[in-house]
């Protein structure tokens, strides 16, 4: 079986590497730590499954083709919400202050959460739409 491919995109993403080393789960996922005034290379974005990042860069999620769970490291989800490229499939979730160097405790979760399925927030509903106050809650059935 293949690791999920997480992508980190933020300064820190060495931070968040060390803590999922520390934590024992660092052969779980694929790594990739993009810095964020880079563009995330087109090749890694077809294969990430996990995006670790701020905002989304214009056409970024439309190429992400595998992308299944979106981790804001901030609590504004408003341009997350807004991408016409966010399906319904994707988990959309954020811990705003959480990955500072001072605070990376949440990777170990980003590797949980990736290998195991895990409902994350509210039950799937299909009257849930993206202008739903909940719809950055809900974890669709995974197979």
């Amino acid at each position: 079986m293949s690791k999920p491919v997480c992508i980190v995109w933020m300064n820190e993403a060495r931070v968040c590497e060390q803590a999922l080393a520390r934590a024992g789960l660092g052969d779980r996922l694929e790594f990739h730590g993009v810095r964020v005034e880079q563009t995330i290379p087109a090749d890694l974005a077809a294969h990430g499954e996990i995006l670790v990042g701020w905002r989304p860069a214009p056409g970024l999620l439309s190429c992400m083709l595998r992308l299944r769970w979106i981790q804001s490291t901030t609590a504004g989800m408003d341009q997350w919400l807004a991408d016409p490229a966010l399906r319904k499939d994707i988990v959309l979730t954020c811990a705003r202050g959480a990955f500072s160097p001072e605070r990376c405790s949440k990777p170990p979760s980003i590797a949980r959460g990736a290998t195991k399925p895990v409902r994350l927030g509210a039950r799937f509903s299909p009257s849930l739409g993206r202008g739903d106050p909940l719809w950055g809650l809900v974890s669709p059935p995974r197979a």
